[in-house]
């Protein structure tokens, strides 16, 4: 058989360069293909151990990845005009325009006579009116509207039975209301200006020891309980230690005005003269431990003084 002549023009004979040519039986799926790289926005391909799979494309032709999408001008705009809100002395301007008129609206409808002569006869029994009352009372003590006229209020319109309950879930949720509205809006802006040894004491009991601190004012009748709300959410009280105290230490001086509320029409009655007896001592007794306290420091103050000299 004559050889084949190999010309430059020809290309070269697969058979010759395979295995086969040298002995060997061929292939029966036919020659080896050379590997394909993938091609397409899937990029290179990763390898992670036995598993291998298309990686992450650039997003961009320059292989760099984009930056954040642009706001839509809707919440750019809007972005804009709440971000004055952040600053501390602006929120404190915003509460005090909230309690300014928070107080004028108390002022001018007077919610306590409302909750008391604005209930018709037939719904003043119900559970839902009992409900909408406490909702009431909660926000009628943010706006500094007296606690002991909503406490009597709450005897004479449901009793001692309803109305002891809806006085303390209104209490309780009175506190927690001012304790939002100054710990979100003012204590940033009032926590550095806070002075004096009297202050600092204040806010360093409340802060260390929330609970036993809260209790103490709210047992004690002379200390307001709008003033105790927002001392406390000035200072670094938790709340559910603060709502806690208010609502165990707010139950003897709530249920006192509650039962003489729902006995005040017949005012010589053993239950009545026994609430009103409880009232007075308290308040003495409150009176009495600041007139202590206040001759107390007079005296320290003196010897300091005369130590100094």
């Amino acid at each position: 058989m004559p050889e084949r002549a190999s010309s430059p023009d020809l290309p070269p004979d697969p058979a010759a360069a395979s295995p086969t040519a040298a002995g060997s039986p061929p292939d029966p799926r036919g020659p080896a293909l050379p590997p394909r790289e993938p091609a397409g926005p899937a990029g290179p391909i990763e390898a992670t151990g036995d598993d291998r799979r298309p990686g992450p494309a650039p997003a961009t032709a320059g292989g760099r990845w984009p930056g954040p999408a642009p706001l839509r001008p809707a919440y750019a705009r809007a972005a804009r005009v709440l971000r004055p809100l952040l600053l501390p002395w602006v929120r404190f301007c915003l509460l005090v325009a909230l309690l300014a008129g928070a107080i004028a609206a108390a002022v001018v409808w007077q919610p306590q006579q409302a909750l008391v002569h604005g209930w018709p006869p037939q719904a003043r029994h119900t559970t839902t009116a009992v409900v909408v009352f406490a909702l009431a009372y909660g926000v009628a003590t943010v706006a500094f509207v007296p606690r002991p006229l909503l406490n009597a209020a709450a005897g004479a319109l449901y009793g001692i039975h309803a109305g002891l309950p809806a006085a303390l879930a209104g209490t309780v949720l009175g506190a927690g209301l001012a304790f939002a509205l100054g710990r979100f809006l003012g204590q940033d802006a009032l926590r550095p200006l806070l002075r004096g040894r009297l202050v600092l004491s204040l806010d360093r009991q409340l802060s260390r020891h929330g609970f036993r601190s809260t209790l103490a004012l709210r047992l004690f009748p002379g200390v307001p309980f709008a003033a105790a709300n927002y001392a406390a959410a000035v200072s670094r009280i938790r709340p559910l230690p603060f709502l806690t105290a208010t609502g165990i230490g707010s139950a003897a001086n709530t249920a006192a005005y509650v039962v003489a509320g729902s006995r005040a029409a017949s005012p010589t009655s053993p239950v009545f003269l026994l609430a009103a007896a409880f009232l007075v001592v308290t308040g003495l007794a409150a009176a009495e431990v600041t007139r202590r306290r206040a001759r107390t420091r007079s005296r320290t103050r003196d010897a300091g003084g005369g130590r100094s000299v």
